[in-house]
């Protein structure tokens, strides 16, 4: 796959999302990055209402985030693997054969 093929690809499927789409998604997948990297005090709001331990509520919120992460994203991320399957992997393969020549 050449550099051009790649480049219609990758903007066929950020087409995909409109730029304010495209946020929330990323705000949804920052929020379940940084959900283990916090101090205790930070779940808070949480312990107020499930008087359980930090770990059990992590797992907790893990789980809400993931629910609307399938919400808000599964159905088009559904129709980009589905029209654009293994994109990564070709896109991977085309930089690593860049960087051997």
């Amino acid at each position: 796959m050449n550099e051009t093929e790649l480049s219609r690809e990758a903007s066929a499927i950020l087409n995909q999302y409109h730029v304010n789409e495209l946020m929330e998604l990323f705000h949804d997948v920052h929020e379940l990055f940084t959900l283990y990297d916090v101090d205790e005090q930070d779940d808070i709001e949480l312990q107020k209402h499930f008087k359980d331990d930090i770990h059990h509520l992590r797992l907790i919120k893990t789980a809400i985030i993931l629910s609307r992460l399938a919400d808000n994203h599964a159905r088009r991320l559904l129709k980009i693997h589905r029209r654009f399957g293994g994109f990564w992997s070709r896109a991977l393969q085309a930089a690593q054969q860049d960087q051997t020549q």
